[in-house]
């Protein structure tokens, strides 16, 4: 059996400010070095084979918490979506028709948001990054380290659901995943 454990990392500045960050780098604050030791020591007891971590300085900063010895690779296909001529807006900031305007855009598969990255194009960059971990490892303990948005695309489709039917999950800063399969067939996802 392969268990993948698909995690978020700690929160910025940006996450506390609510400030849509999309592919841009930013780093953890201290809540989310926090959250980053308070992930390792809630996975502490897994036997994990291998890490996997976006490329985004957040994401590898809370995959340096792990022990040095788990072998890691990074991968830029698990990084967050570009969110074009939206990154750096603060959610709260927005006007009602800018904040609908984002919504309605953000599922639409093909719309790059000016000058980001398509949810298709997304989707399609996160499914390979799964299909590349899956190659790797048949059974064992994966851990994931990534973002809201691709997490949102790898929960969704382990569910065999559209990346927008994610409401009842709660991929918060730090949170973790665990998804067993059984062959190609996600048997359980639940939160860790």
């Amino acid at each position: 059996m392969l268990e993948l454990y698909v995690a978020r990392h700690g929160e910025t500045d940006w996450n506390r400010e609510r400030r849509l960050q999309g592919a841009v780098d930013i780093p953890l604050n201290a809540t989310g070095h926090a959250q980053a030791v308070a992930l390792a020591e809630r996975l502490a007891q897994v036997s994990f084979v291998h890490l996997y971590v976006s490329a985004l300085e957040r994401a590898r900063q809370t995959a340096a918490v792990f022990a040095s010895s788990l072998p890691r690779t990074v991968l830029a296909d698990l990084n967050e979506r570009s969110l074009g001529e939206f990154e750096g807006k603060q959610v709260s900031g927005m006007d009602a028709k800018a904040f609908e305007m984002y919504q309605s855009r953000k599922y639409a598969w093909d719309d790059d948001l000016g000058g980001g990255e398509s949810l298709r194009t997304h989707r399609e960059r996160v499914r390979r990054a799964v299909a590349t971990i899956r190659a790797r490892h048949d059974r064992g303990s994966v851990l994931i380290i990534a973002h809201g948005a691709t997490n949102s695309v790898m929960l969704s489709d382990f569910r065999g659901r559209e990346p927008h039917d994610v409401a009842d999950l709660q991929i918060t800063n730090g949170s973790v995943f665990r998804a067993r399969f059984e062959g190609d067939v996600c048997k359980e996802l639940v939160l860790v």
